[in-house]
């Protein structure tokens, strides 16, 4: 099992050694600004973690008012947060860092040296409830957790950090028990019947006693609801692999069945077959309603040959970037696919393998007067690149484009980087051609007569409330490119070279 490891360190200086009769209150200030940072057994920085602080007597109040000396806190993308004061006292601080949790003790005074983040487990067990009473509680003291039970006394409470716990259970007027529970990793904890009833008077039963929940959650067991061999998701031209890789996992209709995870995939975990390697993903597109979903999923180069990926229920374990660690070069390799170079004195394209040859087509509009090349690019670029030359009235223009193997997800892309020169206007269109609703996705840039390297997001192309070009906009089209075409406009000389995209796999072009 991969662990996590959260550590917060400079509590040293947590509080100030000033004469406490100079303070007000129940509080001092912190003479100096402590870091709270969220780390991986690795030492690596664990980005958007969460730091849960409490006092060690508070509970969720069923009213669910506010926490008096509560304090939640984000590391930064560094896996750092800064707190500046804090009152005196003992603390509960719990760290969250997706489906792993764990908590510690702490007081004023005391340097923390570590907090173990392992997968949560949970508990479970029924409230002793006397006839007129038909719910109870169960609140866990010093942590951010609550569980109305339903009528016959019964609660779950699930994805709490590992350890032992303080539960109180209570009805309203009345504690039934309080004890320490063990939370263990993976498991639910059945502790039991709580309780031996006192009859309450009613007016200790409170007007309204409520939260906004009234289900109980459940912690299911694992259900496998896809997998397949590490390996198919590895191709050739992947290799030789770096320590970690990023794969691409597509599912569609035929192959998975997505009424079984929330809209937003949102409630799945990916893990290695042994159960033990939780691998973190970003989930590049999900679409239900149209049965596509496509994850980028870090795994260990040594997980290739014999494991298995599987897709199971769970509390998800999105990352925000799966790419930390993994050297320039190698993301390159796998997120970008560069064309284009017309070093070959002809039209092929110039796809990298395994990717099929294809040969760059020409158009433009019958005014254009159009020559074509291949020439020279002169310094400081030098060797070749396409040319177009044409005659600049009633609004000419001319086209390069590169057809794709067939239609093809773009939902990775992220941008593109295209070499130019000329006058005019230059434009950049990803299309959807051949098919019932044809469309196009475009946006440009005034050309230079120096080269120039042009680079295109997906936010710069054209709302699709702007329907000028046949442009439908990038949502129109991303799930189906056809083609990639380069446009030239209002000008007289276009000179185009080396062009790159990124975000997208040469897998993403089969």
């Amino acid at each position: 099992m991969k662990r996590w490891v959260l550590v917060l360190f400079g509590l040293l200086f947590l509080f100030c050694a000033c004469d406490k009769n100079s303070v007000s209150g129940n509080s001092v200030e912190t003479e100096n600004t402590v870091a709270l940072v969220a780390v991986d057994a690795d030492g690596n920085a664990l980005s958007n973690a969460l730091f849960r602080i409490r006092p060690e007597s508070f509970v969720v109040d069923t009213l669910a008012e506010e926490c008096e000396n509560c304090l939640d806190l984000q590391s930064d993308s560094f896996g750092k947060t800064e707190l500046e004061e804090l009152p005196e006292g003992s603390y509960i601080v719990e760290g969250i860092y997706k489906n792993l949790r764990g908590f510690v003790k702490m007081n004023a005074e005391e340097i923390l040296d570590s907090l173990t983040l392992v997968p949560v487990g949970g508990i479970s067990g029924q409230l002793a409830l006397p006839e007129n009473v038909k719910h109870g509680w169960v609140q866990l003291k010093g942590l951010d957790y609550l569980a109305k039970t339903d009528e016959d006394g019964y609660f779950q409470l699930d994805s709490l950090p590992v350890g032992d716990i303080q539960i109180l259970a209570i009805i309203p007027g009345d504690t039934l028990a309080t004890l320490s529970v063990a939370v263990r990793s993976k498991k639910v904890n059945k502790v039991g019947l709580l309780g031996k009833y006192k009859e309450p008077t009613k007016d200790s039963i409170p007007e309204n006693d409520s939260i906004p929940t009234d289900t109980i959650p459940e912690v299911q067991e694992d259900s496998v609801l896809y997998s397949v061999p590490v390996a198919n998701l590895v191709s050739s031209w992947m290799k030789p692999l770096y320590d970690s890789t990023v794969v691409t996992l597509r599912l569609d209709e035929s192959i998975f069945d997505f009424s079984k995870i929330a809209t937003d995939a949102a409630d799945v975990e990916l893990r290695l077959s042994n159960a033990e390697t939780i691998l973190p993903y970003h989930v590049v597109r999900f679409d239900k309603s149209s049965s596509i979903g496509i994850f980028q999923v870090r795994v260990p180069a040594s997980a290739v040959e014999n494991d298995t990926l599987e897709i199971v229920q769970g509390k998800g374990n999105i990352v925000s970037d799966i790419w930390e660690g993994i050297p320039d070069s190698v993301r390159l390799k796998l997120s970008s696919v560069s064309f284009g170079g017309f070093e070959s004195g002809n039209m092929d394209v110039g796809f990298p393998e395994p990717l099929e040859s294809r040969e760059w087509y020409v158009v433009s509009s019958e005014n254009a007067n159009m020559y074509t090349s291949i020439d020279s690019a002169d310094l400081p670029r030098g060797g070749s690149a396409f040319r177009f030359s044409y005659s600049s009235v009633d609004d000419s223009w001319v086209l390069i484009g590169a057809p794709l193997n067939e239609h093809c997800n773009f939902a990775a892309f992220d941008s593109v980087a295209i070499w130019a020169k000329g006058n005019g206007i230059l434009s950049f269109a990803l299309e959807k051609l051949d098919v019932e609703k044809e469309g196009k996705a475009w946006t440009k840039a005034d050309l230079t007569m120096e080269w120039k390297r042009y680079v295109f997001t997906k936010e710069d192309f054209l709302p699709a409330s702007d329907t000028v070009g046949q442009n439908t906009g990038w949502e129109d089209v991303r799930d189906s490119v056809s083609n990639i075409a380069i446009f030239g406009y209002d000008g007289a000389d276009l000179w185009v070279d080396d062009i790159v995209l990124y975000g997208v796999s040469r897998d993403d072009l089969k």
